[in-house]
């Protein structure tokens, strides 16, 4: 090696080790430029990401705090701080960060200077209230706060140099804490649902035990039942999230004076634990936690201890999780399971079989009758999400132990819910009963009574897993409506340039805004849910409540749609189905009422204002005529000249609109037209006539009403009674 390279690596070695010193050295001072940036602080030398230690003098008690350095062989491990005196423990993160941002962030009121011995008594510095210190770059710096000051303040001098202020009262609040306040609040290292063996809770009601087994939790004490997941997870989450208000004492020497010699309630879970060097063993861990008295001093707490750990005490509002009875942790819903937990499912009523599988992502289905495929399809996500979610709603109304020796009853289907590979399928069986629908699970031996629903959710048929929608038509293409109501009442509704125009029972213009609700409703039709691959009796189409058919028309090209409406599904619509479609859906009950409704337009009882030439309104015994002269305006006939009242009247029975279409069909006794309130007969001026009898009130329609009846219209109206009134009030007194 040349006498140069030789020259350049020493010079390197000396260079990478005036590095290291530097790093060395400085990685444990403040610097100069952190000095500058806590310029106006009390304390400019405290850098709180250096900081190692801090020790409070308070009451003739000396609390110590220690930062624990991260463990740089454990990338989860972030450090911490511990207390190191006046006992030995993990110090609660919270409290010490408070702690040290107080000291971080003292400000002072006034800067006093150097106080004499006399002032130093005076201000309560020779036997401060608190003695704090701390560690920063391997120096020690130390302060002490003496007595109140004259506005609310604190006396506050360093030891490290001649200076001394009055602080705010919060830095005296700040370290204000007993020992205890710096403990830690943790009670155990974590527990999980992943690793649950074993579950008991006992109190003066006796013990509930939960044992995970095949892949299932089961209750098996007091009584045997699968438990209810939603409510195990809760009580092992609320044990994982507890913390303790307060510390109380690390080695309790009696018991009993908390009431934890006879505990009040004892959890106890059983977990496994993984050995971190060979993951694969596990062994049993044990956590028992254990309740006592209330907290002295302190209501709404408790005293608690985990195994031979200390004493706390925790808020009854957070122990409330853990106290679960027997009956809030058994499994009340005939599917327990989410999505994401099912990978196929297997329905057998009989001969017939419903099969749903995951392939590539998606589910496929298949229906089988004797064995032979007779329908499959991929099932549309948000069919099977709804299916899920109402089999999941499905809660069990009781149980019901079953005797030894009882017969069986036999099986109306068998619903297998496939889990994986490694886990135990989820079983459940429907049974046919006088009474209603039983229903038995797993190996379980009780009978669960079930509601009704649960023997139509599964039944085994594919087109429930269809998408909702099953009607898609532009409703800009609409031309015909056809609806064909009970008795054969039928009402055919073309469209035109100018509207709707309506012919069946009564011709004249359809009523515009239901018209297009039901376009709207129907030209995108989804279904409220399938329930049937085919119709049955119960849906209602032999005698069907509505037929309704939509043509549509693209160019010269026709479609015309055929949906059929039966029986009432509950409160969720009508059985329906579409053209020659044999699988039976639900439709809302927004459309099944719109085509209830007669499409009569509201204006059908209305006269144009141009077109009267005279009219005579009676009620009883009154009469009032009006009749329009040769220079078109309206006079009181039989009165002082009124044009003003007379044309008031006028537009009144121009602007005569139903606030609803009754129906088709002679008048119901109901509607009191043989004895009409009032008449009105008018005479157009094409030489026609027309006229009006209003009859009896609309009971229980809110807002007042009428029934109104015109001739020549077989219909029925409802009126405001706002609009009979604006004619009636112009009728002479006596």
């Amino acid at each position: 090696m040349s006498a140069k390279a030789r020259t350049s690596l020493i010079l390197l070695a000396l260079a990478l080790g005036l590095l290291a010193f530097i790093v060395f050295f400085e990685r444990g001072t403040v610097s100069t430029s952190e000095r500058e940036g806590r310029k106006g602080r009390v304390l400019d030398n405290f850098v709180r990401d250096r900081v190692t230690r801090v020790e409070v003098q308070r009451k003739g008690q000396t609390t110590v705090l220690v930062r624990v350095p991260a463990n740089e062989d454990d990338p989860l491990d972030v450090g911490g701080w511990r207390v190191e005196q006046p006992y030995a423990a993990a110090a609660d993160q919270t409290s010490v960060d408070s702690l040290l941002g107080a000291l971080e962030w003292i400000e002072p009121r006034r800067s006093l200077g150097a106080l004499s011995a006399k002032e130093q008594q005076a201000f309560g510095l020779t036997r401060p209230r608190y003695r704090v210190a701390f560690v920063v770059g391997g120096k020690r710096v130390s302060f002490s706060i003496g007595g109140p000051a004259a506005d609310s303040g604190s006396y506050l001098q360093l030891q490290d140099r001649p200076l001394a202020f009055v602080v705010g009262k919060d830095v005296v609040e700040a370290f204000d804490h007993e020992p205890a306040d710096y403990h830690s609040k943790e009670l155990h290292d974590g527990v999980s649902m992943l690793t649950l063996l074993k579950l008991s809770l006992s109190d003066a009601q006796g013990e509930r035990r939960v044992e995970r087994n095949g892949s299932y939790d089961w209750l098996q004490s007091p009584y045997r039942s699968l438990a209810a997941g939603p409510a195990v997870s809760g009580v092992v989450n609320g044990l994982d999230g507890l913390r303790a208000a307060r510390f109380v004492e690390t080695k309790p020497k009696q018991l009993a004076q908390y009431g934890l010699d006879t505990p009040s309630f004892t959890l106890t879970l059983n977990s496994k634990a993984y050995d971190k060097n060979a993951k694969t063993k596990s062994t049993v861990a044990q956590l028992v936690l254990r309740l006592g008295a209330a907290c002295a001093g302190h209501t709404a707490e408790t005293y608690l201890r985990v195994n031979d750990g200390p004493i706390f005490c925790a808020a009854d509002a957070d122990l409330k999780p853990l106290r679960k009875t027997a009956d809030e942790l058994r499994e009340t819903r005939l599917l327990p399971l989410d999505d994401s937990e099912i990978r196929g499912v297997r329905l057998q009523a009989g001969q017939t079989e419903l099969v749903l599988e995951e392939v590539d992502k998606t589910t496929r289905y298949r229906l089988l009758e004797h064995g032979r495929e007779t329908k499959r399809g991929t099932a549309d996500v948000y069919a099977l999400a709804d299916w899920y979610k109402a089999l999941r709603a499905l809660t069990i109304e009781r149980f019901e132990p079953v005797a030894d020796k009882s017969t069986p009853r036999p099986e109306f289907v068998r619903a297998r819910f496939d889990r994986g590979k490694e886990l135990v399928a989820y079983v459940v069986r429907l049974h046919e009963d006088p009474s209603g629908m039983l229903a038995t699970r797993l190996d379980e031996s009780t009978r669960l009574r079930v509601p009704q629903a649960a023997r139509e959710l599964l039944a085994p048929y594919a087109s429930r897993f269809r998408a909702k929608r099953v009607l898609d038509e532009d409703e800009s293409k609409f031309t015909k409506l056809v609806i064909t109501g009970s008795a054969n009442v039928v009402e055919t509704v073309t469209k035109s340039t100018s509207g709707y125009a309506l012919s069946g029972p009564v011709d004249g213009a359809a009523q515009r805004a239901s018209i297009d609700d039901i376009l709207r409703l129907a030209s995108k039709l989804d279904a409220v849910r399938f329930v049937a691959d085919a119709p049955q009796a119960a849906h209602g189409f032999t005698n069907p409540y509505r037929r309704v058919s939509l043509e549509y028309k693209t160019g010269t090209a026709a479609r015309t749609h055929v949906l059929v409406l039966g029986a009432v599904s509950g409160d969720e619509g009508r059985f329906a189905k579409l053209d020659d479609d044999p699988a039976v859906f639900v439709v809302s009950n927004a459309l099944a009422q719109k085509l209830d409704e007669p499409l009569l337009s509201h204006a059908a009882p209305s006269v144009a204002y141009a077109e009267l030439s005279s009219f005579e309104i009676s009620a009883g015994a009154h009469r009032v005529r009006v009749e329009r002269d040769a220079q078109g305006s309206f006079s009181m006939v039989g009165e002082a000249a009124s044009q003003a009242r007379a044309d008031a009247l006028a537009r009144a029975l121009a602007s005569l609109h139903a606030s609803r279409v009754t129906g088709y069909g002679k008048p119901g006794a109901a509607e009191g037209m043989d004895r009409p309130e009032a008449k009105i007969t008018a005479k157009l001026r094409d030489g026609s006539t027309a006229s009006w009898q209003f009859g009896a009130s609309v009971p229980g329609s809110g807002e007042p009403h009428v029934y109104l009846r015109r001739a020549g219209l077989d219909v029925g109206f409802e009126v405001a009674r706002t609009a009979l009134d604006a004619l009636l009030e112009h009728k002479p007194s006596k």
